[in-house]
């Protein structure tokens, strides 16, 4: 028997290797349910093996390839990755968190040991009061915009250059607020273009997120750092990815570059959380 697409009307089923390998185990010891989650680690539940059958050859499929997520269409297993000139797909994480973005083998998120969602949720609670409007720079999967929601955000604007990576969140269980809360305004473009025009003194807050220095540069630039002053309120806050402690580009240590970039464009207070990987600041006059 394969896998059925369905436990209930319009519920898709999406598998990674560690549950795969509890449904595959719990059917060679013939047991009459088993507790799994099938939506990525979002949730779990009892699965009635009288109601719902699989096939082991899609489940082994899907243990064989430990870094990948599935979802089941017509009883196959398919991998939630979309390829182009680029590949963009999900990747699990430990048990009950959420998936990250791999983008051309490059890892979009800090996920040890906490999680995509969780670093999200902490960053939020550090740069986001209730009632703000939040710029989100660097949607992925939209876990900062879900953090920011968390925070009761009153706006949240996100934007994202890759249109592939915002249909792969559509695809992601633990994504679904991103599309579903009418808060969030999600922009298609390019970063340093989007934000140049967009008002001034408009948000109080930006998580500016972008990929790893050596890839996006310009997204580190000093006029990039000038375009989100010019957008946040005075005494707005900036929360900035810029990788692990200790992480250099061209001799430099990155987080220190990014503070002397940010200190010669209108910010202050500036501060580096090596858990969160993260440099927290706050635009304009002290």
């Amino acid at each position: 028997m394969r896998c059925i697409e369905f436990l209930a009307e319009d519920a898709p089923v999406f598998l990674d290797a560690h549950n795969a390998c509890i449904l595959l185990k719990a059917r060679q010891k013939e047991l009459a349910s088993v507790e799994v989650s099938l939506d990525l680690g979002l949730s779990t539940q009892s699965v009635d093996f009288s109601e719902w059958d699989c096939d082991a050859q899609e489940l082994d499929k899907i243990v064989k390839k430990p870094n990948s997520a599935y979802i089941i269409r017509d009883g196959t297993a398919n991998e939630i990755a979309i390829r182009n000139s680029i590949e963009y797909r999900l990747r699990p994480t430990e048990k009950g968190q959420a998936p990250a973005l791999v983008i051309d083998e490059e890892l979009m998120h800090q996920i040890a040991p906490l999680g995509p969602m969780e670093y999200a949720r902490r960053r939020a609670e550090l740069a986001v009061n209730p009632g703000w409007r939040v710029l989100d720079i660097g949607t992925g999967l939209g876990y900062s915009a879900i953090a920011s929601l968390d925070r009761d955000a009153h706006e949240v604007v996100s934007i994202e250059k890759h249109p592939e990576v915002i249909e792969l969140s559509r695809m992601n269980p633990w994504s679904q607020r991103l599309h579903e809360d009418e808060r969030v305004s999600i922009v298609i473009g390019d970063a340093f273009e989007v934000v140049s025009t967009l008002r001034v003194d408009s948000f109080d807050s930006v998580f500016h997120d972008p990929p790893q220095i050596q890839l996006t540069p310009k997204l580190y630039s000093t006029k990039m750092y000038r375009l989100i002053g010019q957008v946040l309120v005075p005494d707005g806050q900036l929360c900035h990815y810029v990788g692990p402690e200790g992480f250099s580009y061209r001799g430099q240590e990155v987080a220190k570059l990014v503070e002397n970039r940010l200190r010669g464009n209108g910010f202050h207070s500036i501060e580096f959380i090596p858990k969160l990987q993260s440099i927290l600041a706050t635009y304009g006059d002290k």
